[in-house]
């Protein structure tokens, strides 16, 4: 064979061979995008499911805190005001179900905390001592979200909540 002939095939074979190296690189390079774009929505996904979650549960707090405040606000002196009760049912339990997509395990678990630190009986406490404990303990549960959701560390708990809990 020709030199002339033979460096044109090494030349064409080489161009080939480039261009299936060129390709594969392509399809490796589109693969990898994919598999990153799709785990980056997952991401963005949870992250959206979790700010509604937390959204929601702030939300429900702070129905509860206002209605328990209005509650205290109208008290009947007499005492017998006890329909405050089945209000605050509602908000607990959209609370309680959403707060399984909270994120992070120390804010569930502080937000299932004043969630059973409202529903605990307190039952040698007088019914206007006991939704003046609610609300400062719903106000607790607001606190904890707002610093969430501000990107803020969670705050501690506090001495007042931590009596309200212990008491109940």
């Amino acid at each position: 064979m020709e030199p002339q002939i033979m460096a044109g095939w090494i030349g064409g074979l080489a161009g080939l061979a480039g261009a299936v190296v060129g390709a594969g690189g392509a399809l490796l390079g589109g693969w990898l995008q994919h598999r990153q774009q799709r785990q980056t929505a997952v991401a963005e996904r949870m992250e959206g499911y979790a700010r509604a979650a937390e959204e929601n549960v702030l939300n429900h707090l702070l129905q509860l805190h206002r209605s328990l405040h209005d509650t205290l606000r109208r008290w009947d002196v007499r005492g017998d005001n006890l329909e405050w009760r089945s209000g605050q049912s509602e908000h607990l339990r959209e609370i309680e179900l959403t707060s399984h997509l909270l994120p992070g395990e120390e804010l569930r678990s502080r937000i299932k905390e004043i969630v059973t630190s409202i529903y605990a009986d307190g039952s040698e406490q007088d019914e206007l001592t006991k939704v003046a404990r609610m609300v400062g303990i719903s106000q607790e549960g607001i606190d904890l979200l707002a610093a969430q959701l501000r990107g803020e560390p969670l705050p501690p708990r506090s001495a007042a909540f931590i009596a309200w809990r212990d008491r109940s």
